[in-house]
């Protein structure tokens, strides 16, 4: 793989001797021009000739100019970044002599990281290698960068960092992307998971379906005080979830039959719209975290309704597919063989919430979370 190498340095003559050879070896071909203004000049004549830029630190701005400084380096490193934020993806790599820079603070917070010449040749080289060789990958993670600061502690988590790196990189890389709609599922979790830690959402709601209903300020149990989510954001949540949910399982009892679909639609829209959807809801993740850090202050922002009387009589039934229920509500099959309830016991139904089992809510709407005998 020959990788063409774009160097400005007002010492490039000189010094070409000594390192043009042992790029060469590593298959990089440098190309030297002594000012920002002529090495610039050439990348807008050539830009698709080039993989990537080499910048002194200090070198001439201007072709007459006499003096070297950080001026040039300035210019052409903003010129880069100009070239990249509108999808050219050219990595760039500041190669210096002085190596007073590496206790020099200011410098690397203005530049970030550079190399040293003569200490660093060879890991320049690598670099250089690297990112050519996995540009795609490298633009992906300089595009979506924003996304992928959910990858910190304070936000997701370390874990979640490579989640949503291979969930990009399916949906925008590869010709024929895996449908996997599990994989953006649980990447939902977290978030939820996320916010029960800072009781944007009550530690004591799990379910993704639950969280939602809370997001959406439709949930049984709580009011909110403060409401801190847009209702788009929550409308984003409700339609993710009933796309993902159902794309995770293979039942003819599914509502959506979000498989079949895909497979009879045989495209990858349905797929990446999803995607995209949740871009735009990690977006608001971010912002959340960013804004409610406080887990003391959110638990102020909603309260738990007042508990109510409630009962209700009947059988326990199994129907045909093996499900237990009594009414209109689900019964938890564990829990019965564990207390040896039967099919025909009587029961009283003393506490419920919302069935949000994708197998059987559209049969029975409630869940029955305390019964007894009766």
């Amino acid at each position: 793989m020959k990788i063409n190498v774009l160097w400005i340095d007002d010492l490039y003559k000189i010094q070409y001797p000594d390192y043009a050879s042992d790029a060469e070896f590593e298959g990089i071909y440098l190309t030297g021009f002594e000012s920002h203004e002529e090495g610039i000049a050439e990348l807008e004549k050539n830009l698709n000739l080039y993989d990537a830029v080499i910048l002194d630190a200090k070198v001439k701005n201007l072709k007459l100019d006499v003096d070297t400084g950080l001026t040039g380096l300035t210019a052409s490193r903003d010129y880069i970044n100009k070239l990249n934020a509108k999808g050219k993806y050219l990595p760039y790599f500041i190669f210096t002599g002085q190596a007073d820079y590496k206790s020099n603070k200011m410098f690397r917070q203005s530049y970030g990281d550079f190399y040293i010449k003569g200490d660093d040749n060879q890991k320049l080289w690598d670099d250089i290698v690297d990112r050519v060789k996995n540009k795609a990958d490298y633009f992906l993670k300089e595009k979506y960068s924003i996304l992928l600061e959910l990858g910190k502690n304070a936000y997701l988590g370390k874990d979640s960092y490579q989640r949503i790196f291979d969930i990009l990189k399916n949906a925008f890389l590869e010709d024929n992307p895996v449908k996997d709609f599990n994989q953006l599922r649980q990447l939902i979790e977290l978030v939820f998971t996320k916010f029960n830690l800072l009781e944007l959402i009550p530690e004591e709601i799990s379910a993704p379906n639950q969280a939602s209903r809370f997001i959406s300020q439709k949930h049984e149990n709580f009011d909110h005080i403060n409401n801190v989510f847009h209702p788009t954001f929550a409308e984003n949540v409700f339609r993710f979830l009933n796309i993902v949910q159902d794309g995770s399982h293979l039942s003819d009892h599914l509502n959506l039959k979000v498989n079949e679909y895909v497979n009879m639609q045989n495209n990858e829209y349905l797929y990446k719209s999803t995607v995209f959807l949740l871009m735009d809801i990690l977006i608001s993740v971010k912002r959340l975290i960013d804004d409610y850090p406080n887990r003391e202050t959110n638990k102020t922002f909603w309260k738990k309704k007042e508990e109510t009387s409630f009962t209700f009589e009947g059988k326990i039934e199994k129907d045909t597919e093996g499900f237990y229920f009594c009414g209109e509500f689900a019964l938890n099959e564990d829990f019965l063989l564990k207390k040896n309830y039967k099919v025909g016991d009587k029961i009283i139904i003393l506490e419920h919430a919302l069935n949000t089992f994708y197998k059987t809510k559209s049969l029975y709407p409630k869940y029955a979370s305390k019964i007894q005998k009766r």
